[in-house]
């Protein structure tokens, strides 16, 4: 468990600073996401399987944040 935690973190790391080739990063944090999953699968423990599976959440909502198109502010008249 503490490799797969350190590889994460090191991913996480090598993602924040320059991002691998050929990913997006919503692709990135869909990796990562499913990277959570299976650290919650081989966990022994129910608060780490759960904070993995939280984790998982997160990469996922950031993915999904990162594709949903930028909204775009409400155009006010020129009614001042």
């Amino acid at each position: 468990m503490e490799e797969n935690w350190n590889a994460l973190r090191r991913q996480a790391f090598f993602s924040a600073v320059g991002g691998e080739t050929g990913l997006s990063k919503s692709e990135q944090y869909r990796r990562f996401a499913r990277e959570c999953l299976e650290m919650a699968e081989e966990a022994t423990d129910r608060r780490v399987r759960a904070l993995m599976i939280h984790m998982a959440q997160a990469w996922v909502g950031l993915a999904q944040r990162h594709e949903a198109p930028a909204e775009q502010p409400e155009q006010r008249s020129g009614d001042g």
